[in-house]
């Protein structure tokens, strides 16, 4: 805006405003990644890692069945070690792999 007093001409004006714009940009990019330096924070499915579930249906390896229920949550569930896990067993959740939780007996 600053230019267009000096000018009318609209080849120096955008010049001005490309060469101002990535000089901003190279300028407060150590700012932004100051500030935006924050311990991530565990979401949706990878925030249940680690976590304790009880089994509401049989987790069979065979079937590829199971499901557990973290709070009140039901997710589809397999076992780590392919071994069957029986309805009513606290496990733990290791990780996710797709829509399943992988779980292992506490």
């Amino acid at each position: 805006m600053i230019v267009s007093f000096f000018t009318s001409n609209i080849f120096i004006q955008t010049a001005v405003f490309v060469i101002a714009s990535t000089i901003c940009l190279f300028a407060t990019k150590p700012l932004v990644k100051k500030i935006s330096r924050k311990k991530p924070v565990k979401t949706n499915a990878f925030s249940i890692i680690g976590r304790s579930a009880i089994v509401i249906k049989d987790i069979d390896p065979l079937k590829g069945k199971g499901q557990i229920k973290v709070d009140s949550e039901v997710w589809s569930a397999e076992s780590e070690d392919e071994t069957p896990i029986a309805k009513d067993e606290e496990v733990k959740i290791v990780r996710i792999d797709g829509v399943k939780a992988v779980v292992c007996k506490k």
